[in-house]
């Protein structure tokens, strides 16, 4: 489409989802939804490459064995799996933050902290956290549900034409 002699470019958004690693797996299916809606990229620290920790923790049934799992981590590894979603969380324009669960959610305020330093865009979505100091701060918004964010991409022209 030309306006005023000029190419009008559709707008495009690349962000890296920040969420706990307990649901990710729903997460992943909103993912999608988003991704085959909207013209926005989605980058998914579980899924953009394989996590051989990951694909072990899946195999485990039993919380404890889980949890026995992760203390075994060398600090080699831990290092590596945030230095990791550092490097992807700079390829990004920003940050979509799920804030889920009542759960402590380590990895993901040091992400939103990052995102932060680097004056990115950070979107959380939460019904539990909409007016937490913390969140307020960070935010570049905040939504209630998954469905407020949908009407806010369309709303602000990252919706795909069809």
């Amino acid at each position: 489409m030309f306006i005023t002699g000029e190419y009008k470019m559709k707008k495009k958004l690349k962000l890296y989802i920040a969420h706990s690693l307990a649901h990710r797996k729903k997460i992943r299916k909103t993912q999608l939804e988003i991704e085959a809606k909207f013209n926005l990229k989605l980058v998914n620290p579980f899924y953009e490459q394989i996590r051989e920790e990951i694909n072990i923790l899946d195999q485990m049934t039993c919380k404890e064995d889980k949890d026995l799992y992760k203390q075994s981590w060398s600090d080699e590894a831990c290092q590596s799996i945030v230095e990791m979603d550092l490097k992807m969380i700079r390829h990004c324009d920003g940050l979509l933050v799920f804030l889920v669960s009542n759960e402590a959610l380590i990895g993901t305020s040091m992400e939103m902290q990052f995102a932060h330093m680097l004056n990115m865009k950070i979107f959380i979505i939460t019904q539990n956290y909409q007016y937490h100091p913390w969140c307020r701060y960070y935010a570049t918004q905040i939504f209630s549900s998954i469905t407020e964010f949908k009407k806010w991409c369309r709303k602000d022209g990252y919706e795909k034409k069809m």
